[in-house]
Parts: structure tokens; sequence; C-alpha cells
């Protein structure tokens, strides 16, 4: 399951939207963020006659320098488009959300068969992108300070619904204006123009976790040229250099096993097989517990290649399903021993603590 980035033609989205609207439109389309999120904020600034530029944030000022004007104290879409300061004496808003409320009244019942995307899930990616963005483009406060996307209601697309099958082929938001965006300036367009957003790439799998054995579980480009990337095994991070390692195979089971993160270790040894591990170690099961719980003899090489014994205790989450494998000291000589070790806690407490639980 994934969002795929674009995967439609030029032609395929001037149509769909033509059709839609009613009526040719205008398409602009963004493959990042950043031109879009500036774009919103434009659109969204609305001028009281008391706002100087010291008081508009950095993304404005930073416009309103760019405009070649430093008398200016307005926002640049006015001076290009010679609306006098009150901008609120033209009836653009009106028509905007006129425009916005017969699409949607187009668009299909939420009963189309679409494959669904959970609504919890969507807002979890949404953030999760949210959040990589801000992380990025902090450092450069002068041309971007914040990247908090707010769609307005009317607003279509992959993360907004389920119920439009062609905004499955890349399109992330769709938003319906008479506002256009080019270079920077904002201008009046007498055709409805639709803003797009191209979809990043997200992979998740069936519990809704970042996931993919392919490539990045996240792409999301930055500017052209660039994109963040993150790579994900059901859920857990994991850097790139150790996932190429990992859906490689190039780690032997003394590698995976040694990881210090628990959930990465769990991940990996899912993806390689517990018992496909295992069986490259030697195992030779020692005791096994009332509760499940396994004490098992491995071999792993010391730092001088020579064989060397260990012992591992394998048991299940009682809450998750999942099976995990621990080393423990060698002096532990049952499964439930081991396990009240890894717990710091006494053999008699952590029978206490089953029995309560």
């Amino acid at each position: 399951m994934r969002l795929s980035g674009r995967q439609f033609t030029d032609e395929e989205v001037q149509n769909f939207f033509n059709d839609l609207v009613g009526e040719e439109v205008q398409i602009r389309i963004y493959d990042e963020f950043k031109t879009y999120s500036l774009y919103l904020y434009h659109s969204c600034f609305k001028l009281d006659s008391d706002i100087t530029p010291p008081k508009m944030n950095k993304v404005h000022s930073n416009a309103v320098r760019k405009s070649k004007n430093s008398n200016i104290n307005c926002p640049v879409f006015l001076e290009k488009t010679k609306i006098n300061n009150n901008f609120q004496d033209y009836d653009i808003y009106k028509k905007i959300t006129k425009l916005r409320k017969a699409v949607q009244k187009k668009l299909p019942s939420v009963e189309s068969n679409v494959e669904k995307l959970d609504a919890n899930h969507a807002q979890n990616v949404h953030f999760t992108l949210m959040d990589l963005l801000q992380n990025h483009y902090q450092d450069t406060p002068a041309e971007f300070s914040m990247i908090d996307v707010n769609f307005n209601p009317y607003m279509i697309g992959s993360m907004f619904t389920d119920r439009i099958e062609f905004c499955q082929k890349g399109i992330y938001v769709a938003d319906f204006s008479y506002l256009d965006y080019e270079d920077g300036f904002l201008t009046l367009s007498e055709k409805p123009v639709v803003h797009i957003i191209i979809s990043p790439i997200v992979k998740w799998d069936l519990r809704n976790q970042f996931h993919s054995t392919n490539g990045p579980a996240i792409e999301v480009k930055t500017d052209s040229k660039k994109s963040i990337k993150k790579y994900y095994l059901h859920g857990v991070e994991l850097t790139k250099s150790y996932y190429e390692s990992v859906v490689g195979r190039k780690l032997s089971a003394q590698e995976v096993l040694s990881h210090e993160n628990i959930e990465i270790r769990r991940v990996v040894m899912q993806y390689y097989g517990l018992e496909e591990l295992l069986q490259e170690l030697k195992p030779k099961v020692l005791y096994t517990s009332e509760r499940g719980n396994e004490l098992i003899s491995v071999t792993i090489k010391d730092r001088s290649d020579r064989d060397q014994k260990c012992k591992v205790v394998r048991y299940t989450c009682p809450s998750t399903g999942r099976v995990y494998v621990s080393g423990v000291p060698d002096n532990i000589t049952k499964a439930d021993e081991g396990m009240a070790w890894k717990f710091d806690l006494t053999e008699e407490e952590y029978e206490k603590l089953q029995k309560e639980s």
C-alpha cells in the first residue's frame, strides 16, 4: 500500500479537472511542498491597514524583498495586481468559495469503490511529512521559516478523500482558486486555477506502518534535485547503510542478533526469518518453560574468529504476539530465569508478575 508519486500525464490531469470544474482551468503543479506552501501563505494573507513590513513574518518579508521594491508596505501580489491596500474590498474570496463549493457538490459519493485511506493513518502520514520538512527547512529562516501547510475544507486529493480514483494517481492536494502563483508572485486569473501538489512516495504495510523492502518508505522532494529519504521496515526506521545491508541480506546472524536496538533487531530477524538465523548459529534448546519461553544455546564467533557458546532466550510478547530473541549470561539455566534477568527482576518477582498480568 502506498502513495506512489506522479502517475498521470499533463493531458490526463487537464482533462480530469476541466470535466470536474465544468470549464477550462489553468493547472499549476508543484512537485515539492515549499513553493506550494508559499502560495498558500500569500493567498491567505489579508492585509489590515495597520500592518507594516516589520510585523510580517520572515517568509513574507523575504517575498517583499524579492520584489525589488523596498518601499512597498503591502504583500507582493497586491503590488503586482494593482489592488489597493484593503484586500477585503474585493469579492475574490467569495468567488473562490463559490467555485470550491460547486466542485465539492460534483464529487462522487462515499460509497465509491476506491481504496479507503484510514483517516488516522492519513493524519499520521501528513504529520510525519510536515515534521520532516520542518526539520529540513529550519536552518534557512530567511527563505522559509514555517512549513505548516494549512488546508482548507474544500481541497481534494489522496490526503483528503478516498472518493476520487484519479487522485490515487499521485495528487496529494488539489486546491481550487482564481489566484495564480508564478515566480513568487500571486496574480488574479480569469480562469479557475487548480493548484496541485504531487504526492510524495510513501509506502506502508497492512498495519499502516511505514515499510518498504525495495527503497525508501518515504521520499519527499525538497527542490528539483533533492529529496528527503527515510527507510523503514514495519514501522522501524533504519539508517540507509544498515537498511541496504539488511535487504541485500549481507548481514550474518551474529551481526543481526548483536544490534543494540531491540526493535531494529526484531524487524531484521522478522525479515531474515528467525529460524533461518538461529540455524546459522547451531541452536540447541536447553530449556522450555510453561509460558513458552525458551533458553537456547547458540554458537557465535569471538574477536579471534573462534567458536564461542552463548545463551539466548526466545519469547513472545503477550500484548503484540511478536517473537523476540535476547542474549543472557552464561550462568542462566532456565528460560524464565533469563527473562527475570532481562527485566532486572528475581525469578520469583518475574513469576508473580506473570501471574498478576
